[in-house]
């Protein structure tokens, strides 16, 4: 479609629009933000929107290139209507540049050019011819392999304007590309853009708050409350509002509310439209020369995306062997630290003087003849206290020893009374049938403690218990007494799992915790931080205008961080098994499984993180209490059978808690997916992971649309 100017020369039209009113909804008001508004732009000509902050002007350029939805009012690109896909927009026939610099900090300069010619399904050998053409336009050259983030604002904006050339789009639009640039920089970014426009035919639309330097402009379009107060050429508005200077011209029609030409020639201010132009439509329309097709697959789309994300994950390259490291690290850490085997713990021992000799004639009557008598009498009990654990204190009063306890000189007192050799043959020598309740009390060891630490209380207890053992064992033995095995309680062979120095519960319950806990953690603040980062940079602005949809972008940062930091569970996880030589009875692929599903629930949900918050600080806080919900609520590090039972509907909501079990299950006990435990721990991972990708979704698009 064309029209013919006032002066018979005819000019493609690139964009039209016609009507077009948008608002806002919002809970307390409909937010009006354009109103009836019509625009016509040209090829080769440049189109200024000129207003104030905040009057729709770059809400009105997003409709034009369909990243918002249009409700009233019709728009139309190259003769057909918007969202046509022949017309290639949003995609490679329109080159977009926001006003903020939305540009890949990690990336040096010409790899960024690189990256968005890609994304523009330009060819290799196109991209390198055109990034010496536009690196020489925005002068640039010089800058080429540095990073983004170590050039200055005017550098960025020229940049920025540089990736919207790259592709030789034949529409050009650039919303307040000037803004934050001193003169000279503004002076240079209009020459190109005339240039441009010129000798490729490209129609530009750029809006702008500075007013005077739309002289430079073929058409001006001023823009006040929702609607255009007056459309023309600089030319004419200077001579219409009979000033000198835009500032000046602008000024006069926001007083009068607009400025036209009335039937005799005298000034008459009204809002109007195309002033300057007594136009007809005619109705052939002459097709656009090279229209450029965005045939460029999703998959294509991912595939960029992904070595895009890659390489920022790769950008600080500390900062993956910190990632690979850090939960074994923990791990390994935690493991020698928070033990139950402690080590040289001092412990006090009173061993009172035996007031009795043995009983021959009781030996007689049971036909025993004692090997080593002497090896019975209580003195000996300690030399089957681990010396690696304790670490002897001997006492000759308890008074003194429990005077040294209450000052924490020690940790413990163990006590053995007068009687109890006297006794303790007796008993040894029984089979646990006609004792009398005398007997028995004489024979205990007394153990006085200390409960403020619970952790050391509880590991003296365990391990004295089995220093007794040892010691009953052994006495059976000097007693000459076929059986020694008869004690009050046996160790046997558990059915599952292994016994380790009487510490198997700490290796497969807290240590494949721990890892959980921290994997779990570590790929929710990598995960939000990468999206974070993307958010920040607002690279997401151009996405959109090339066609480039929110769940692209997703599910490219999705594959990464599921790649790193599921190698880097897997990796960690068997590290830790044998640097620490826990177990693994069970199916490496279920459990593998089971680690990738959680590491990808926590990467959804650390994108969600990223989206609703705002800072870095704001994440890690949120994460860092999520934290003591994994080791608590869940069970990651504190057992479920340890806490309340009105805790139990909170832990089930989890997406960790199952699958949890179902790692432990399938790690140390031989589970496969058959098992119903390993079974539902995939089950509820999938089930998470679908809520929360839909949520992100949902939460992702809202957000870069606003």
């Amino acid at each position: 479609m064309e029209y013919a100017g006032h002066e018979g020369s005819r000019r493609r039209i690139i964009l039209e629009m016609e009507d077009i009113c948008f608002s806002y909804d919002s809970v307390s008001r409909k937010s009006v933000i354009l109103q009836n508004v019509n625009l016509t732009a040209y090829a080769s000509e440049i189109c200024a929107i000129v207003g104030p902050s905040g009057c729709g002007k770059t809400t009105l350029i997003k409709l034009a290139i369909s990243i918002l939805p249009l409700s009233v009012g019709s728009i139309k690109l190259f003769g057909r209507d918007a969202g046509d896909p022949l017309i290639g927009i949003p995609g490679p026939n329109v080159g977009y540049m926001p006003q903020e610099d939305a540009l890949p900090s990690d990336l040096r300069v010409r790899d960024s050019l690189y990256f968005f010619g890609l994304l523009n399904n330009m060819s290799i050998g196109d991209i390198r011819k055109r990034i010496d053409e536009v690196l020489e336009q925005v002068d640039l050259v010089e800058s080429s392999q540095q990073f983004i983030f170590q050039l200055s604002g005017g550098m960025k904006r020229r940049l920025s304007l540089a990736i919207s050339l790259l592709h030789s789009p034949q529409l050009l639009i650039l919303d307040e590309p000037t803004v934050g640039c001193d003169p000279l920089l503004r002076t240079r970014i209009w020459k190109v853009l005339k240039d441009m426009s010129r000798q490729n035919g490209t129609c530009i639309l750029i809006t702008t708050h500075y007013y005077e330097e739309c002289r430079e402009a073929d058409s001006i379009n001023f823009m006040r409350e929702n609607i255009f107060a007056l459309q023309a050429s600089p030319k004419k508005v200077l001579e219409m509002t009979a000033t000198n200077n835009m500032d000046q011209a602008f000024l006069k029609i926001c007083i009068n509310g607009g400025l036209s030409l009335s039937a005799t020639g005298k000034q008459k201010y009204i809002p109007t439209r195309d002033v300057h132009l007594n136009q007809r439509k005619v109705d052939s329309f002459e097709k656009i020369r090279s229209i450029k097709h965005h045939d460029f697959l999703p998959f294509k789309i991912i595939a960029v995306l992904f070595i895009r994300y890659v390489h920022a994950f790769m950008f600080e390259f500390i900062n993956v062997l910190f990632i690979f490291s850090l939960p074994t690290v923990i791990v390994i850490i935690n493991h020698f630290c928070a033990s139950f085997r402690i080590v040289d713990v001092p412990i006090g021992l009173l061993i009172e003087n035996q007031t009795s000799p043995h009983d021959k004639r009781f030996l007689d009557s049971l036909s025993i003849e004692p090997k080593c008598l002497e090896c019975l009498h209580p003195g000996h009990f300690a030399d089957y206290m681990d010396p690696e654990i304790f670490r002897t204190v001997h006492y000759s009063d308890l008074h003194t020893a429990m005077e040294d306890l209450k000052k924490v000189k020690i940790n413990g007192v163990v006590h053995i009374g007068d009687q109890f050799e006297e006794y303790y043959v007796q008993r040894v020598a029984s089979l646990w049938t006609g004792i009398e309740e005398n007997v028995v009390r004489k024979t205990k060891v007394t153990f006085y403690g200390d409960p403020t630490n619970e952790l050391v209380f509880r590991g003296l207890e365990t391990f004295l218990t089995n220093a007794y053992g040892k010691f009953w064992k052994a006495s059976r033995v000097n007693l000459g007494l076929r059986n020694a095995s008869i004690f009050p309680f046996d160790y046997e062979d558990p059915m599952i799992g292994q016994t380790r120095d009487d510490i198997s519960h700490k290796s497969y319950f807290t240590d494949i915790g721990e890892l959980l806990s921290n994997v779990n953690m570590l790929t929710m603040a990598v995960s939000g931080f990468s999206m974070l980062k993307e958010l920040k940079d607002k690279t997401m602005k151009r996405y959109l205008s090339i066609g480039i949809k929110s769940h692209h972008f997703f599910v490219a940062q999705l594959i990464v961080n599921a790649l790193f930091l599921g190698l880097s569970s897997i990796g960690g996880m068997l590290t830790t098994i044998y640097l620490l030589d826990l177990p693994l009875e069970g199916s490496f692929s279920s459990t593998s499984l089971l680690l990738i599903g959680q590491v990808m629930v926590g990467t959804v949900i650390g994108q969600i993180f990223a989206i609703f918050l705002f800072s870095e600080v704001s994440i890690m806080i949120l994460i860092v209490s999520l934290g003591y919900f994994l080791n608590g609520p869940c069970g990651l590090v504190i057992t479920l059978e340890t806490q309340p039972y009105y805790l139990e509907i909170v832990r089930y909501l989890s997406p960790f808690t199952i699958p949890g079990q179902g790692v432990r299950n399938a790690l140390v006990k031989g589970f496969t997916l058959s098992n119903s435990i390993v079974f539902k721990g995939l089950i509820v991972l999938v089930i998470h992971f679908i809520i929360a990708t839909s949520v992100a979704l949902a939460a992702l698009s809202r957000r870069i649309n606003t």
